[in-house]
């Protein structure tokens, strides 16, 4: 009797922004994926996600409020909670968080690159298999690694590659020494994992740079479209916070130090190898300077030492050599498979 896994899908994208004769990569993604899952034997079903989402029940809700703190549930916008509804050995949904890691059900969702996504067993951000990665006590630095980790930068920084897209680099006048701060969308799911929203978090950064003498950057997520954050960053009084709208890779590679929450920026701009304060729970924060807010002061900021640096190196070659899926590479398919336990 084959093998059989349910793929519960929210739709399906029919077009691409910047060409329409290209597949888009989530649905590339998804082809990819049941093509090679049939290879290995599966079956595959599909659902659509979306009516079982509507349908959540009073208790699932009810649980939720359990799990996470009720002060960070302003509206509904917590990850829809996944759990085995149909008798196929794996069910698979999108952009979930997992009851346990045992019930037999994979989660994915876009990963902080573009063409990049997670499988995983428990969820995303730190609700993933990711955040239980701890700092190797073993590392060796080796050409492998360190070649890897070149390739994938030079990729990202030459072509100006990010989840989304990016104004152009280019020779942009900036201070000698600053902080950067990305900002992130008010209703971002992953701000349940954080002890400041976004709007208290850039109140918090602003009223510490108002007492510096250090300069912040601040770039607002190219989604947001938020009154309140407008609000915020039209009242800034102080002559060394500025907001603008450039590349992260020129931001993070020219900048002394990244302030954020658990933002995917956080992630892109270890590239850099420029520090990265986290505030908030992540997948990644094992290898940032994870402090509370007031504890900071951009005063005392150094840059990375060696061994944070093969933290880093390593750390981005564990992820993205064994652990995401990337759309065109059927080899990193296969090492997802194993991990998840869908292949031998």
């Amino acid at each position: 009797m084959s093998k059989e896994i349910s793929i519960f899908i929210r739709k399906f994208e029919n077009k691409n922004k910047l060409n329409d004769s290209m597949i888009p990569s989530r649905n590339r993604f998804y082809i990819n994926l049941m093509y090679y899952l049939q290879e290995i034997g599966y079956k595959i079903l599909i659902y659509d996600q979306r009516m079982f989402e509507k349908e959540l029940s009073t208790s699932y809700i009810d649980w939720i409020k359990k799990k996470i703190n009720d002060k960070f549930l302003k509206k509904p916008n917590f990850p829809y909670i996944s759990k085995k509804i149909t008798n196929s050995d794996f069910d698979l949904f999108e952009h979930t968080v997992s009851i346990n890691e045992i019930q037999n059900v994979i989660n994915i969702k876009p990963f902080y690159l573009s063409d990049h996504y997670y499988f995983d067993k428990m969820g995303y951000s730190a609700w993933s298999e990711m955040a239980l990665i701890k700092k190797s006590k073993d590392f060796i630095n080796n050409n492998d690694i360190d070649s890897f980790f070149d390739e994938y930068r030079n990729n990202l920084t030459m072509n100006n590659l990010s989840k989304y897209v990016q104004p152009k680099v280019y020779d942009l006048k900036l201070p000698n020494k600053f902080f950067f701060l990305p900002l992130q969308l008010v209703d971002d799911t992953v701000n349940i994992l954080c002890k400041h929203s976004t709007t208290s978090f850039l109140k918090s950064f602003i009223k510490i740079f108002s007492k510096s003498n250090e300069i912040l950057v601040i770039k607002r997520h190219p989604k947001c479209k938020s009154s309140k954050i407008n609000d915020i960053l039209k009242n800034i009084k102080t002559n060394n916070i500025f907001v603008l709208d450039a590349s992260i890779h020129d931001l993070a590679s020219k900048c002394s130090a990244v302030l954020v929450n658990n933002s995917g920026v956080g992630f892109e701009s270890l590239f850099h190898l420029k520090p990265v304060y986290t505030f908030g729970e992540s997948d990644y924060q094992v290898v940032c300077r994870n402090i509370p807010i007031y504890d900071f002061n951009p005063s005392n900021v150094k840059p990375l030492s060696v061994d944070e640096i093969n933290q880093i190196k390593f750390f981005i070659f564990k992820i993205l050599n064994s652990y995401v899926i990337k759309t065109d590479d059927k080899s990193t398919y296969l090492k997802a498979f194993k991990r998840i336990g869908l292949l031998e």
